[in-house]
């Protein structure tokens, strides 16, 4: 999951070529490639969002989304807390 420090907004993993889609859950053989793919999908959605339409340069294979449609995270393990702070703008 990937966490926008200025939003909030979570976003679970993207499809890539390297990942498993295994009972409606992306799978990566490793925690970094999963955080990459998560900050991906992060990155599809704001151009997505920015520009009203994918691009070329749409790095997952599942589409991107606007913020009326943000799909539900699975619950992560009891001891997992996603992150909610946000970052404050500098007013100086």
């Amino acid at each position: 999951v990937f966490t926008c420090p200025m939003s909030g907004e979570h976003f679970a993993s993207g499809i890539m070529d390297n990942s498993e889609v295994w009972g409606g859950r992306v799978w990566y053989k490793n925690k970094k490639q999963s955080m990459n793919a998560a900050a991906a999908k992060a990155l599809d959605c704001f151009s997505f969002r920015q520009n009203g339409t994918g691009s070329s340069l749409q790095r997952c294979d599942d589409e991107p989304y606007f913020e009326d449609d943000i799909p539900a995270l699975s619950s992560p393990p009891p001891n997992v807390v996603l992150p909610t702070e946000m970052i404050q703008p500098d007013n100086t």
